[in-house]
């Protein structure tokens, strides 16, 4: 049976003048026709916005949004409000999908097991090279119930889920404006609201790594943010029914604060941060990832300070 069920794209435009044709043309070229593409113009300083506009006139599925500049989370949440497809997907201006046929794959998906989050894989791309798919899990069939947040396939990001949109407009799952890191909580807000869940074994999405991207720089202010996010997070699962399940996201999250607490150049800062995060620590042994686990062995054998400059000398070293 051929689906007819509406798909929403949803694509935050900042500044992306140079890979924004490359995103929009792997949407295009699906094999499945059935979607709208809502391509939220951020108050862009480049050409995207006039690009984005002779999409739009050439294609009638191209909803064009233009709007000041507020950020991801704003550009986000402007195209769910607009959103009026049965599931909801995000994908980054500078990222894109990898096959044709990817959309009709998890059309498919959906139609069997009727999921209301369904993850995939995705793999990071750099201008020369590509990494492996993210994900080295099989293909999981959901049709008894599968829980993603159980397994490491739970990630800190929005681009990897295809999601019903009535959980939007049923739960509180708009993106926290003016913070980096936005996709932990939202993340965690997101499996508290779903209730069933499924993976499919598809590497869709490459993940562009690039110079100058928000992930790329570190600053004292973002590792904060950071730390208020997860303890916010910690919160929001208290005495919650997956809180067990979660503990293994969030310990990858405070894995990612280490990481990031060692990049800072400000030892004062550094300090502070390396104080804050000590309550947390506890949380890495709920951990199967490798990295977590190292961190974890890391920090009984040679303590948090130590641990953290053995991370800045790996950084170092590159």
């Amino acid at each position: 049976m051929v689906s007819i069920m509406k798909i929403s794209i949803i694509v935050p435009v900042y500044n992306v003048e140079k890979y924004i044709r490359q995103c929009v043309e792997s949407v295009l070229e699906q094999t499945y026709q059935n979607f709208e593409l809502i391509l939220v113009d951020d108050g862009s300083p480049d050409n995207c916005g006039k690009i984005c506009d002779t999409y739009a006139k050439g294609d009638s599925r191209i909803k064009v949004i233009h709007k000041e500049n507020g950020g991801l989370s704003d550009a986000r949440n402007v195209g769910v409000a607009n959103a009026t497809g049965e599931y909801i997907l995000f994908l980054d201006g500078d990222d894109y999908w990898l096959e044709p046929c990817f959309l009709e794959n998890l059309s498919l998906r959906i139609e069997k097991n009727h999921a209301d989050v369904l993850c995939f894989n995705f793999q990071k791309v750099w201008d020369d090279r590509s990494a492996a798919p993210y994900f080295s899990v099989p293909d999981l069939d959901s049709a008894g119930g599968f829980d993603a947040v159980s397994h490491t396939l739970w990630t800190a990001c929005a681009w990897n889920k295809a999601i019903r949109r009535t959980l939007f407009l049923e739960n509180d799952l708009h993106f926290v404006e003016g913070i980096t890191s936005e996709d932990i909580d939202w993340c965690v807000r997101l499996a508290l609201a779903a209730k069933t869940f499924d993976y499919i074994n598809y590497c869709a999405v490459a993940y562009r790594q690039r110079e100058g991207s928000i992930s790329k720089a570190m600053t004292g202010q973002k590792v904060q943010c950071l730390h208020n996010n997860i303890v916010y997070s910690l919160k929001l699962t208290g005495g919650a029914e997956k809180k067990r399940l979660l503990q293994p996201f969030l310990a990858y999250q405070v894995g990612t604060l280490l990481y990031a607490i060692a990049m800072l150049d400000d030892q004062q800062i550094r300090q502070d941060m390396t104080e804050k995060v000590k309550p947390m620590l506890p949380l890495l042994a709920e951990s199967d990832d490798k990295k977590v686990k190292l961190l974890h062995y890391a920090i009984r054998f040679a303590g948090i300070q130590g641990c953290i400059a053995l991370l800045r000398l790996r950084n170092r070293l590159g």
